[in-house]
């Protein structure tokens, strides 16, 4: 009944003695109190990690698990936790508000969108070790360091191809089966990822959305305005971004971009 009424009243009857804090309900005090204490009663049963709250200790034993109880529905993928599936659903959703403010990249979080942004800068401060070259992101950086891998460890347990990462193989698994989730709602010709039915419905539209940068024409394809710019401004513009295609006279031009 007390604390029922201190609901109405706003009063905060419960006082840590060791710093302001104040509270309705004992209980929420008994709670903050753990953050005053040094004990760390909670240990993981398979590494060193420890921790004064119980909910960080099952948290944490997740990632000793193999267990993946978490399946999209729309795909394949497998997860621990339901964070990363409801993540990784919300990836399949096609709205993409956020759009960079220098080209036409458009993307669903403003986390992405600024990894993006940082593509334009000429900050290069995530260096590579081996080779000393730099990059805007720990991303592409990542991508680069793969080009100095030789070792294919991950091995496709239905044929003889190898991989250097497991999202490489898990991706090649994929031509092993014929479950194909992806429909086109124009013919019903079904895919295995949504990539490729998204290129495949290109093929009915009569949108040519990929702009020539040097000239008035358009394609439906990206590989269209490349074919495009060799073929009639080959002689000008002889370099491309790797990101987003961009030409460039000279090499100088391409390295601050």
């Amino acid at each position: 009944m007390i604390q029922h009424v201190t609901k109405h009243t706003g009063e905060r009857p419960f006082k840590c003695k060791k710093c302001p804090f104040r509270s309705r309900w004992k209980r929420d005090l008994i709670k903050h109190q753990v953050k005053h204490s040094d004990e760390k009663k909670y240990m993981c049963s398979q590494c060193d990690f420890t921790t004064k709250w119980y909910n960080n200790i099952k948290h944490h034993q997740i990632k000793h698990s193999t267990e993946r109880p978490f399946s999209c529905h729309i795909c394949d993928m497998k997860f621990k936790r339901k964070t990363g599936l409801d993540y990784h659903l919300y990836r399949h959703n096609d709205y993409k508000p956020k759009k960079c403010p220098k080209c036409d990249f458009r993307c669903k979080t403003k986390s992405d969108l600024s990894k993006h942004i940082k593509i334009h800068s000429n900050v290069r401060d995530k260096i590579c070790e081996i080779c000393n070259k730099g990059f805007a992101t720990f991303a592409n950086l990542s991508k680069h360091k793969l080009r100095h891998v030789t070792e294919r460890k991950f091995q496709c347990e239905l044929c003889t191809r190898r991989f250097k990462t497991r999202i490489s193989l898990r991706n090649h698994l994929t031509t092993h089966n014929d479950h194909k989730p992806f429909s086109c709602d124009v013919c019903g010709h079904r895919f295995r990822n949504r990539h490729n039915m998204k290129t495949h419905k290109l093929t009915h539209s009569e949108d040519r959305a990929f702009k020539c940068p040097i000239c008035p024409y358009a394609g439906k394809f990206p590989f269209h305005i490349f074919a495009h710019i060799g073929t009639f401004h080959g002689d000008k513009y002889a370099y491309f971004c790797e990101i987003c295609r961009k030409p460039f006279r000279r090499y100088s031009q391409l390295q601050t971009h």
